[in-house]
């Protein structure tokens, strides 16, 4: 017997995925920014979560766009 896969259950098996990306990345800018406000721009790419963001933040362009 061959087994069905409905597309609307691997979208719906995605979703929490997609909402725990968005509160990593929003904790990622909280922490950037207050670098960027105690310290300025230099402090803030100084940080190592700044490779993450722009690693993260090309991913998410190359697979949602």
């Amino acid at each position: 017997m061959k087994k069905i896969v409905d597309q609307r259950f691997t979208f719906l098996n995605l979703q929490p995925i997609k909402i725990a990306y968005i509160i990593q990345t929003l904790g990622v800018l909280l922490i950037l920014g207050h670098d960027f406000l105690k310290g300025g721009l230099e402090k803030m790419k100084a940080n190592s979560l700044w490779v993450l963001f722009i690693l993260s933040s090309a991913l998410y362009t190359a697979i949602y766009l």
